[in-house]
């Protein structure tokens, strides 16, 4: 990217896109990737995630339930106040020569 103001030429660092040219076709090092990961939860702690999720949609629906009838209920917002009514324009000043 050119700077314009001094005409310095600057260079970007690469970026990873640009690198992503399909050129690389060499087989990655099977040895270089990480082992499986241990900390998986089981099917009983995911069904147990699941209904406490489920559990806390249906406790937001009733609150948000509540809230609009709540809603309805309520007394009709007041009508806008008016303004005040802004004063005349005063009259252009006399101005008489020489005095």
């Amino acid at each position: 990217m050119a700077n314009y103001v001094f005409g310095e030429r600057r260079t970007d660092p690469p970026s990873p896109i640009q690198a992503m040219t399909g050129k690389e076709t060499a087989y990655p090092n099977l040895a270089t990737v990480p082992p499986r990961p241990t900390n998986l939860t089981t099917q009983a702690q995911r069904d147990a995630q699941m209904k406490a999720l489920e559990d806390h949609r249906a406790r937001n629906r009733l609150a948000a339930d509540a809230l609009e009838e709540k809603a309805q209920t309520l007394p009709p917002p007041l009508p806008p106040q008016t303004l005040p009514e802004p004063m005349a324009v005063p009259p252009p000043p006399r101005i008489r020569e020489g005095g």
